[in-house]
This record gives C-alpha cells, sequence and structure tokens, in this order.
C-alpha cells in the first residue's frame, strides 16, 4: 500500500533531527518524495517548502543537492496547484475537502521563505477555512493575532479564536487559552486580588481540558496550579499526580518539577534518588533548570555520592545555557574552590552573566567581590551599585550591606539616616544582621534619635534569631539598664547563648558575670574558665581579665609570669588597661625582672590612649625619677592629665603639689587654668571637674554660678553626673533660679541613663508635685526603678509609697520587703518603719522581739521616735524582759532630742518609780 508507506515516511521522520531528516530526503525518489507530499498531511508540515529545510541549512549544501531544492519546490508548486483547483471548484468538492485545502494553502503562503510577504494570502486561506470549520485554521488565526504575523498584534482577538477552537477540542488551543489566562491572573493580582484569582480559576478549567487529552505541556502546568495552589485548592499530591503523567511523556519541565517534589518530600515521601533519576532525565534532554538542580544534588551529596566535579559539570551545561540561578552558582564554585581551582576572575565572569540578567543573588555577590576587591580591582563604587541593583529587588542582605556601606561612607558619601533606612527594610524582612544593625543605629543615636528601648527591641528580635552579637548586645542593655529595666540574671541568660556559639565578647563578660558574681552565684573558678577561653579566641578584654586573675590567684593558682604572658597578649593588640597593667608588672619585678624603662614604656603607650590610670603613673614616674630622667613638670603634666579625666588618685596627688609647691607655683588658679584649656577643648571631665572646684571652692572662691555653667556644658554632652547635679541646682535655685521643671528635665536624662539618685530624685519630684502635676504612679515607677538598682533611699521611699497606699494601692508585704532592703543597708527610718510594722503585725505576723531589734538598730543610730518606743517596749517587756531602767534610758535619749512625748513620759515613769520604790 504506497499510501500506508508514504505515511510510515512521514511519522518516521517527524521524529527525527532535522539534518537527518535532510539526508534522508535526499535519497528518496522524486517520485516518492512527491507522493509523499500529495498523500501526508503530516508530512505537507514537515517539509511545505524548500524554506523550511534548506533555507535553515544553505551552508550545509552537502546535504541538499540543488536538485533536490528544486524537487522540493516543484512538489509545493503541485499542492499549491492541485489545492486550489479543490477551492475552485466548490461544486464537485466537499466542505471538508475545501477546507483542508484551504488550510494547505495557508500552511504554504506561512512557511514561505518570504512568508512575511505572504501573511496576508495566508491568513485569507486560514480565514476560509476557519469559517468552513476548520479548528486547526481558526488555532492559527488565532496565532498570527498574537504575534502580529501581517497586521497589528491583538490580544484580544487572539484570545477570541484561541477560546473558539479550544471549546472545539482543540489541544493547542486550549492550552494557549489557559497560558493567557494565566498570565492575566499574575499581573491583576498585584492589583486586585480577587479577580485575579478568578482569572486563575479559568486558567486552571482549560489547563484541565487540555490535559485530559492527553497534552503534557498542560498536565505540567495543572501539576503548578495544584502545587501553588492558585485557583485551585492545593494539593501537593495531585500535582505530583499532573508531573508524573507529563513526565512518562518525556516533558522535561514535568520531569524537572517532579525531581524538585521528591527531593523536597511534598506530595510524595522524600526520596533524593528519585529525585535524582527525575533531574537526570530532564537535564539529559538538555533542560538547564534540571541541569542546574542535578548539579545540587552532586554538590550536596543527595540521592548520590557527593562529587564536586559533577556538579560543577552539571552546572555548566545550565549556565552556558544562560541559566542565571546556574551561572551564579558556578561562580560560587570558583570562589570556594569546589569542584574547580580557584579563580575569582571567573567567579566574577560568571556572577556578571547572571547579574546582568537581574539575578538577584549574583548582583550581591558581584557587590561582595568589588567590595572586597576579589578577581576584580576593588572598586566600592561598583559594590554599591550592585549592591543597590539586588537591594531594589528586596533582597534583605543587599539592603543591609548597602546599609552598612552608607553607615561607614564607603562607595558613597557616609549617610547614617541612608543607612537607617536600609537597615530598615532589610530588618522588617526579619533579617537578623540587619535587625542587630539597626538596634546599634538607636542604641548609639546615629541616622536617628538615641533610643535604647528600640535598641533593645531590634536587638531582642535578632537575638531570637540566633544572631550572637545581638545576644551578646541584648545582654549588655540588661547588665546596665538600658533601654530595660536592669536584670542582670537576664544579661547572663544572652551571655551564655551568645557564649555557647563561640562568641568571644559574650565570653568575656559571662567571666565578668561569675568574677563578680552579678546576675548569679560568684565563682571565680567558672570565672577563669570563661575568660581562658575567650582569651584563647585573641580577645584582648578577656586575655587581660585573665591575666589579672593569675596576677592575683582568682580561680587559678597566683602565677605571675602566666600574669604577664596574657598581659603582654593584649597589650600587644593595644588594649591600654593591659598596657598599664604589664608596665606595672616591669615596675615592681613581678613574673618578670624589674625594669623601670620598659614600665615607662608601656605606661606611655597606654597613655598615649588617654588611659587615665597609666597617665597617672607614668606621672609619678617622671615624679621619682624611675626609668627616665625626674622631671617634676613632666610629672605635673600627665597627672593633669589623668585628673582631667576624674582619676581620682592624680586629683589627689595634683592637689597635694598645688598645696606644697611641689614642681608648680602654688597657685590654685593656675589649677583652675589648667582645667578650664581642657574644658574650653570640649573635653566632658574636665568640664565636670571644673564645675566641681567652683562649687567647692578648692584653690579659688567658690562660684555656684560657674559651677552651675561647666555642670551645664558637660551635662549638655550627656556626661550622666553632671545631669544630676545640674537637676539639683535648678531644684535648689544654687547658682541659678529656681527651677523645679527645669530640674525634673535633667533628672529625667540622668535617670533614663540609669542614675540612680537622680530616679529616686525624680521620684520625689512626682511624689510631691514639684515641676510637674503629683503623680504617685510616676513616682513608685522611678523608685523602683532605683530600688532595683540597690538604691538605700529609693527603697525606703519606694516603702513609704506601698504602706501610706494613697493613689498607690497599700501593700504592706511589699513595704516591709522594701523597707528591709533598705534597713539592711543601715538606713535609719526604714529600720524604724520596720520596728513599727513588727510591733503592729502589718504584713507579718507580730514580733516583738523583731520589733525591739529594728528598733535598737535606728535607736543606735539616733533616731528620736526610735528611741521612744525602745523605751516603751522595755517599759512594758515587749520582746524584752521588762526593765524600768532600760525604759528610762531610752525615754531620755529620745527626749534629749526633744520629743515631747518622750519627757512626758522620762517624769511618768520617775513617778511610777517612785511608788513602786515605797
Amino acid at each position: 500500500d504506497t499510501s500506508a508507506g508514504n505515511t510510515l515516511i512521514s511519522s518516521t521522520l517527524i521524529e527525527m533531527p532535522a539534518e537527518i531528516k535532510l539526508l534522508i530526503l535526499s535519497f528518496l525518489p522524486s517520485s516518492t518524495l512527491l507522493n509523499i507530499r500529495r498523500t501526508c498531511r503530516e508530512f505537507n508540515e514537515l517539509i511545505l517548502s524548500e524554506n523550511t529545510l534548506c533555507r535553515d541549512y544553505s551552508d550545509k549544501t552537502q546535504l541538499v543537492s540543488s536538485k533536490k531544492a528544486i524537487m522540493f519546490n516543484a512538489c509545493t508548486q503541485i499542492i499549491r496547484t492541485r489545492n486550489t483547483g479543490i477551492i475552485r471548484n466548490t461544486d464537485i468538492s466537499s466542505q471538508e475537502e475545501v477546507s483542508i485545502a484551504c488550510l494547505t494553502l495557508g500552511d504554504i503562503y506561512f512557511e514561505d521563505r518570504r512568508s512575511y510577504l505572504h501573511y496576508p494570502e495566508a491568513f485569507d486561506y486560514y480565514r476560509q477555512a476557519s469559517q468552513l470549520g476548520c479548528i486547526d485554521a481558526t488555532f492559527k488565526l488565532g496565532m498570527m493575532h498574537e504575534k502580529g504575523l501581517g497586521m497589528p498584534q491583538n490580544y484580544r482577538e487572539a484570545l477570541t479564536l484561541y477560546d473558539k477552537a479550544g471549546r472545539k477540542g482543540h489541544i493547542e488551543a486550549q492550552y494557549k487559552v489557559a497560558c493567557t489566562l494565566y498570565a492575566v491572573a499574575r499581573r491583576s493580582e498585584k492589583r486586585e486580588g480577587d479577580i485575579g484569582q478568578k482569572y486563575y480559576q479559568k486558567a486552571v478549567a482549560w489547563f484541565q481540558k487540555a490535559a485530559d487529552q492527553g497534552d503534557a505541556a498542560a498536565q505540567c502546568n495543572l501539576g503548578v496550579m495544584y502545587a501553588s495552589g492558585k485557583g485551585i485548592d492545593k494539593d501537593e499530591q495531585k500535582a505530583v499526580a499532573w508531573y508524573q503523567k507529563a513526565a512518562e511523556q518525556e516533558h522535561a519541565e514535568a520531569q524537572n518539577k517532579l525531581g524538585f517534589m521528591y527531593d523536597k518530600g511534598q506530595g510524595v515521601t522524600q526520596d533524593y534518588q528519585k529525585a535524582v533519576a527525575w533531574f537526570q532525565k530532564a537535564a539529559d534532554q538538555g533542560y538547564a533548570a534540571a541541569q542546574c538542580n542535578l548539579g545540587v544534588m552532586y554538590a550536596s551529596g543527595k540521592g548520590v555520592d557527593k562529587d564536586e566535579q559533577k556538579a560543577v559539570a552539571w552546572y555548566q551545561k545550565a549556565a552556558k545555557q544562560g541559566l542565571a540561578e546556574a551561572q551564579n552558582k558556578l561562580g560560587f564554585m570558583y570562589v570556594k574552590c569546589q569542584g574547580v581551582a580557584q579563580d575569582y576572575q571567573k567567579a566574577v565572569e560568571w556572577y556578571e552573566k547572571a547579574a546582568n540578567q537581574g539575578y538577584v543573588e549574583a548582583q550581591l555577590n558581584l557587590g561582595w567581590m568589588y567590595a572586597n576587591g576579589k578577581g576584580v580591582g576593588k572598586d566600592e563604587r561598583k559594590a554599591v551599585a550592585w549592591y543597590q541593583k539586588a537591594a531594589d529587588q528586596g533582597d534583605a542582605e543587599a539592603q543591609n550591606n548597602l546599609g552598612r556601606m552608607y553607615a561607614n561612607g564607603k562607595g558613597v558619601d557616609k549617610d547614617e539616616r541612608k543607612a537607617v533606612e536600609w537597615y530598615q527594610k532589610a530588618a522588617d524582612q526579619s533579617y537578623a544582621v540587619a535587625q542587630f544593625n539597626l538596634g546599634v543605629m538607636y542604641a548609639n543615636g546615629q541616622g536617628v534619635h538615641k533610643d535604647a528601648h528600640k535598641a533593645v527591641v531590634w536587638f531582642q528580635k535578632a537575638a531570637e534569631q540566633g544572631y550572637a552579637a545581638a545576644q551578646f548586645s541584648l545582654g549588655a542593655m540588661y547588665a546596665d539598664g538600658k533601654g530595660v529595666d536592669k536584670d542582670e540574671r537576664k544579661a547572663v541568660a544572652w551571655y551564655q547563648k551568645a557564649a555557647d556559639q563561640g562568641y568571644a565578647a559574650a565570653r568575656h563578660n559571662l567571666g565578668v558575670m561569675y568574677k563578680t558574681g552579678r546576675g548569679l552565684l560568684k565563682d571565680v573558678h567558672k570565672a577563669a574558665a570563661w575568660f581562658q577561653k575567650a582569651a584563647d579566641q585573641g580577645y584582648a578584654a578577656a586575655q587581660h581579665n585573665l591575666g589579672v586573675i593569675y596576677e592575683n590567684g582568682q580561680g587559678v593558682p597566683q602565677d605571675h609570669r602566666k600574669a604577664v604572658a596574657w598581659y603582654q597578649k593584649a597589650a600587644d593588640q593595644g588594649y591600654a588597661v593591659a598596657q598599664c597593667n604589664l608596665g606595672a608588672m616591669y615596675e615592681d619585678g613581678h613574673g618578670v625582672p624589674q625594669d623601670h624603662r620598659k614600665a615607662v614604656a608601656w605606661y606611655q603607650k597606654a597613655a598615649g590612649q588617654g588611659y587615665a590610670a597609666a597617665q597617672c603613673n607614668l606621672g609619678a614616674m617622671y615624679a621619682n625619677g624611675m626609668g627616665v630622667d625626674k622631671d617634676e613638670r613632666k610629672a605635673v603634666a600627665w597627672y593633669q592629665k589623668a585628673a582631667a579625666q576624674g582619676d581620682a588618685e592624680a586629683q589627689s596627688i595634683l592637689s597635694a603639689m598645688y598645696e606644697h609647691g611641689t614642681g608648680i607655683v602654688k597657685n590654685g588658679l593656675k589649677l583652675v587654668k589648667r582645667f578650664q584649656k581642657a574644658a574650653e577643648q570640649g573635653y566632658v571631665e574636665a568640664q565636670f571637674i571644673l564645675g566641681g572646684i567652683y562649687a567647692n571652692g578648692q584653690g579659688v572662691p567658690k562660684d555656684a554660678r560657674k559651677a552651675a555653667a561647666w555642670y551645664q556644658k558637660a551635662a549638655e554632652q550627656g556626661y550622666v553626673e553632671a545631669q544630676f547635679i545640674l537637676g539639683g541646682m535648678y531644684a535648689n535655685g544654687q547658682g541659678i533660679p529656681k527651677d523645679a521643671r527645669k530640674a525634673i528635665a535633667w533628672y529625667q536624662k540622668a535617670a533614663e541613663q540609669g542614675h540612680v539618685e537622680a530616679q529616686c530624685n525624680l521620684g520625689v519630684m512626682y511624689d510631691n508635685g514639684r515641676g510637674v502635676a503629683k503623680d504617685e504612679q510616676k513616682a513608685v515607677a522611678w523608685y523602683q526603678k532605683a530600688a532595683k538598682q540597690g538604691y538605700i533611699n529609693a527603697q525606703y521611699r519606694l516603702g513609704n509609697m506601698y504602706y501610706g497606699g494613697k493613689e498607690v494601692k497599700k501593700d504592706y508585704q511589699q513595704a516591709l520587703k522594701w523597707y528591709t532592703s533598705a534597713a539592711n543597708q543601715g538606713h535609719v527610718f526604714a529600720q524604724y518603719q520596720l520596728g513599727v510594722m513588727y510591733s503592729k503585725g502589718q504584713g507579718v505576723k507580730q514580733d516583738y522581739q523583731e520589733a525591739v531589734k529594728w528598733y535598737q538598730k535606728a535607736a543606735d543610730q539616733e533616731h528620736a521616735n526610735a528611741q521612744n518606743n525602745l523605751g516603751l517596749m522595755y517599759k512594758n517587756g515587749q520582746g524584752v524582759d521588762q526593765n524600768y531602767d532600760e525604759a528610762a534610758k531610752w525615754y531620755q535619749k529620745a527626749a534629749d532630742q526633744g520629743d515631747i512625748n518622750a519627757q512626758a513620759k522620762v517624769k511618768e515613769l520617775k513617778e511610777l518609780t517612785k511608788l513602786l520604790s515605797k
């Protein structure tokens, strides 16, 4: 059967690559070729004109002879003539024959080598065929409208035609309609979510139609819809089922997606080997995404033996096809020397290819390469440019990096506000590093108003994600009571978390907490252990502290040589305290031979960094001619530097030198001038000391106004003690007009920095309604802050608030708690109040012995009421043996202080004694 044979040849050729088709066709007799062209519709589409094959391989003349090309043309002409005749002879031709003839002629004109000149003829024949019910022609008309072939593009008309053909069962048309609706849904989703969802639902329906007819692409896309839950309830098992159907038809994308589902365990039991198998099938078809995924499996050793060289090979295949993800991964392999020799230049080349496609991770990586000069000349401006591109796409790491560039002025003008903006963007995406950096900006007031509370909030967010630097910083905030109530236990907890991750600063601080017993039981052995861990990491402060504990034998056997060794390590890193201590070891000959010259050398290093103790020690070396020629003027100069920073020893020595005229003129005014010079240069410690000199009249007449002026300058620079003192001067009108509101303002500033006396005084202002409306709740809040830090007066006042119970609810147990805290520190009024509460059984079981104990303590401090009450206890024999002599003694002490009740009781007791003696 010639027709059957022609059909067999045609169907066989369709499955073959184009070059092999040409070879086979070259050997076919012309008559056979003509018969095939006349009888086989599929073959018509395969080689509709010489344009289809000969044009594409015109440079391969050895494959197609000119004679054969002429034969192809002849075939086409015969088909054109035959089908034109069918159309013209409508009287004898059936509608179906005319329809097929119109479609064939449309194909001939569409596929002509000068097809752009013949699109109108192709369109006209397709239109005639479509009108006769040919759905293939309807579909092709839609394609011409979609692509704008021979006419302006018209997507709406294309969709109408695809819809028409699709409803009649045309698979390709159904798929086109689905794809179009899907694209519309994606665009609408961003603007109008509900409308987008409706289009997704319509897309699903059309994908379903084509998928049910076995279209692999539609089956794959239907799987996508089930996997994403767009337009249909999410169902990963159904997604897998549709991917499977398409994959079994060798649909590469579906094979890749099926591999992904097995890799991630979505809709199926996780199975890396099956994932690899499906990735392999798609990769072997040249599907770039699968080649990349297969590379990932080899790189990670999932489902296959780990083989970085094979990973690179697959990445290369995908990268050469232009897949940005693979290009980026290949760049990474070159950076990390995985599967290939390290080659930063090649890494840059691949990153650049991916970055130029807008691949965000590659843009980030390329920015890093420019920032660090890897594979390219270091160029921070280019680094910023690439970070910017990635950041604009919403990449959190790039946003953070861009923030850092603005914060440090690298590649851009320094702009801390912009730094904060970019950190904020990344932090809002929960990027821990950015959250930490944003916390730092709030803590330091860089680019934003200083706000310790917000700093804590951001540190907390990053810390809860396990970011060690944030955990450490959060611990420090709790330790210092900045932005949160001081809580040393919480500080220890956060230090521990960071220390467990190997964060050296946290290990050091944890050592400090163990050494001082803050937030946990004091344990010098554990302190030594944590210092050792941090010191072994090269952390200078820990090396210094390890030196201290070896010097003093705390938690370790005393060993001056080891102390010197650790001081040396820290000192070599420029750690000023260690340099000073190392100097002291050389000065005293501890752990090293005594060497005053070396002592001076180390003191100078530390003093040059502004370390006050070293400056003081250096002054002593000059004063005594140790390691240097004796020079009292230089001694004074170093003492002055140390004193200006508030070093008490230097201030004391300097005062004595002025008093005795040692090395300097005995003149208090000269001392003032020395400090004034530093103060006028903005040196805050000098401003504060100068305020104290004028306030106390040290070497100069007392001058409260000048004192206030210098305290003001120091306070404005944030010097907390100056803020507190200035608040007191405004409260009492010392050197400045009395102004309770300004007093509150300065107390507030100092209080927010954790100054306990300021917190207490601020509570007093609210308690008494001075400068603000009376507010006992706020008074209690401030008393509590100071009380929790152990400030005795605040503890007593807080006890009063709970004892009195006006705006604050009366609570004897709380009152007892705070009175006890203050009383144990020797607060006389708290001791008296405890006596009252125990004697009356307020908040505690009545206990006269305990009442006597506290009255006694207060009475010993000359508290008149306590003495009076203690007399009463002896008179009545409450808590003590009855003893009129002791009663008289304590009544008399109270009376001597002017206590009228006690005076009356002394007289009463004398009369009673006389009566009893008769």
